[in-house]
């Protein structure tokens, strides 16, 4: 994921780069354009990411809080209450972190933060490049008007070999940033 999408960037100059997983689905012709309006707008200051439904047609919870002790714990107590956030379905929101099934960078974003951290195999590169983000001051925002579906494959709930690697890219984000 980091290593494809890090190259993909390097290829072409370009004002904005966006990355889109493959089952992901997308409706609206108008999806990219209403992206790049809002980022024109706020001075191109974003990572910007759609509202997510799932094939079912039922919205999915994309925003989270970033995974601390405390946040997994609600989560362990909670259920998803206690780890994801609440969105307005007329404006924009701030979010600690989104899917990375699709994220959308202003150019100069992407290259201030240095890209996808490449250490991570398959889960928490989202998570820790919307980190590092807000470390520099840099928001993640849902814009609740772009809406895409996607069919997420969820193998870290169904198989215990992508339940490691979860779990092993977890502790490397943890130890990344809270156990230094």
């Amino acid at each position: 994921f980091a290593e494809n999408h890090n190259a993909n960037y390097n290829i072409y100059e370009c004002d904005y780069f966006v990355v889109i997983n493959p089952d992901v689905l997308i409706h609206d012709h108008e999806t990219f354009n209403k992206m790049i309006l809002f980022s024109h707008n706020n001075n191109n200051q974003h990572i910007l990411c759609p509202s997510i439904k799932r094939l079912n047609g039922e919205l999915e919870v994309s925003a989270r809080y970033f995974p601390s002790l405390t946040i997994m714990l609600k989560k362990i107590l909670f259920g998803k209450r206690g780890a994801f956030k609440v969105l307005s379905k007329s404006k924009p929101a701030f979010v600690d972190w989104a899917g990375g099934m699709f994220h959308f960078f202003p150019s100069e974003i992407f290259l201030k933060l240095g890209g996808y951290d490449e250490k991570y195999f398959l889960y928490y590169e989202d998570v820790d490049i919307c980190y590092r983000a807000k470390q520099s001051k840099i928001n993640t925002c849902i814009l609740p008007d772009v809406l895409i579906t996607h069919e997420g494959q969820r193998n870290s709930h169904k198989s215990f070999y992508y339940f490691l690697i979860h779990i092993k890219s977890l502790l490397r984000f943890w130890t990344k940033f809270y156990f230094r």
